[in-house]
C-alpha cells in the first residue's frame, strides 16, 4: 500500500474552482448541477455570425474557514484575440454544513446565455474564485457543408 501524505487530504486554503464545463443548458436544483448536452468543445453552425446557446456549470469548493466569508467569482466568454463574448460576475457565501467537521463545501453554479459568435475562432471560457482559475478552449469551426466552403 502507498503512502499517502496527509497534507493532501486536507482542503485547499482558499476558495478553487473545482470543475468547468460548457453546455447546452446548465441548472442546479437542491444543490446538485443538472447538465443537458455537456462536455463539448467545439461548435459548427451552418453559417456566420450566429447565435450559440451556451450553458456553463461551475463548481466552486469553499474550505472551512472561508466559509460565512463572501466570495468573487468571474466567467468569462472571450475571443482568441481577447474580445470579450460574455461576461457574468457575481458574489458567494456558503455556510458550513451541520457537524461539519472541517471539510469543505461544493458549491455548484449554473449560467446560461445567447452568445453572438461572428465568426469561426478559438474561444477561451474562463472561471475565477479568488486566485484559482480555470480555463477550456471553445473551437468555433466552419461546419463542412457551409456556403463559403463550396
Amino acid at each position: 500500500m502507498q503512502d499517502v501524505a496527509f497534507e493532501s487530504l486536507l482542503s485547499p486554503e482558499h476558495a478553487v474552482i473545482d470543475y468547468l464545463i460548457a453546455a447546452d443548458f446548465a441548472e442546479v436544483i437542491n444543490g446538485k448541477s443538472y447538465i443537458i448536452g455537456g462536455g463539448w468543445d467545439r461548435f459548427s453552425p451552418a453559417s456566420y455570425p450566429v447565435q450559440m446557446r451556451l450553458g456553463v456549470a461551475v463548481g466552486i469548493r469553499v474550505p472551512y474557514l472561508e466559509a460565512n466569508l463572501p466570495h468573487h467569482f468571474v466567467l468569462i466568454l472571450r475571443t482568441g484575440d481577447g474580445k470579450e463574448l460574455l461576461k457574468i460576475e457575481g458574489d458567494l457565501e456558503t455556510g458550513r454544513a451541520p457537524g461539519s467537521r472541517g471539510e469543505d463545501t461544493l458549491v455548484p453554479i449554473a449560467a446560461n446565455a445567447q452568445v453572438e459568435v461572428p465568426e469561426p475562432n478559438l474561444m477561451e471560457l474562463i472561471a475565477q474564485v479568488g486566485e484559482s482559475t480555470k480555463r477550456i478552449s471553445i473551437r468555433a469551426v466552419e461546419s463542412p457543408g457551409s456556403p463559403s466552403r463550396r
